[in-house]
């Protein structure tokens, strides 16, 4: 069986050490640990033959449809290891590491890039200038008092009367300070 990647899901899914994983809605486990994901890889290339051999990794290796990255990327690390089936599996959990990595710093620019973007959308749609309410604030004594008013009610209106007295001297002390 050559695996493409339409088959991937159906083809890992089915490996023993992959198949006790949490899994999400879509079927897939949440997290693979590197080790699991090394020899489940290994195991999916050379089709779960009983023999580990490096000899047969190596002819799995090369078995595999196409000129494919993957291929080309196995064949490096089992060169490196120098022909030793624990080396490679090191080198495959390494490089599974570091794109997990790469995933990992793609995801946080992308959440990055919709929270500011819903950031700015809520701003627009409520109309919320911070620096013209600052402004506002620092320039209209009335508006101001106003402002404090309401905020000294909201506290009064949730704290108990000791509660704000003390409340509101910690927050002159740290004013202070």
């Amino acid at each position: 069986i050559k695996p493409t990647f339409k088959e991937g899901d159906r083809i890992l899914s089915k490996i023993p050490l992959l198949k006790r994983l949490p899994q999400a809605k879509c079927n897939r486990p949440s997290y693979i640990a590197p080790r699991n994901f090394a020899l489940a890889l290994l195991d999916v290339v050379t089709e779960g033959s009983e023999s580990r051999v490096v000899a047969g990794l190596d002819a799995a290796i090369k078995d595999l449809p196409g000129e494919s990255d993957v291929e080309k990327t196995l064949q490096i690390f089992l060169a490196k290891a120098g022909d030793q089936l624990d080396g490679t599996i090191d080198y495959v959990e390494l490089w599974f590491d570091d794109v997990m990595e790469r995933v990992g710093g793609w995801y946080t620019r992308k959440a990055q890039l919709i929270t500011i973007g819903f950031a700015l959308l809520v701003a627009a749609v409520l109309n919320a200038d911070s620096i013209m309410i600052a402004r506002t604030l620092i320039s209209d004594v009335t508006v101001r008092q106003l402002v404090v008013g309401a905020a000294e009610q909201v506290v009064a209106d949730q704290v108990g009367e000791g509660d704000q007295e003390a409340l509101v001297s910690g927050l002159q002390g740290e004013r202070e300070s």
